[in-house]
């Protein structure tokens, strides 16, 4: 577990950080589907925009899910 993660179960209770958590990761795949259909290989905003949801992903699963 992450150090934002320790804080955040202190802080604010394991269920409310696992429910934050799950709905960014939710939102974060269904952006990175819509996106990854709809724009082109040489669209290289489309590209970035993949990259940091991509991104906001790992940081919802790992610093407010655990590695369970």
């Amino acid at each position: 577990m992450t150090l934002p993660g320790i804080w955040g179960v202190e802080r604010f209770g394991r269920r409310n950080l696992l429910l934050f958590g799950a709905a960014g990761m939710c939102i974060c795949e269904f952006i990175v589907a819509i996106v990854g259909i709809t724009v082109s290989v040489d669209n290289l905003a489309g590209q970035r925009v993949l990259i940091a949801f991509v991104c906001i992903y790992i940081v919802s699963k790992f610093d407010y899910c655990g590695l369970t």
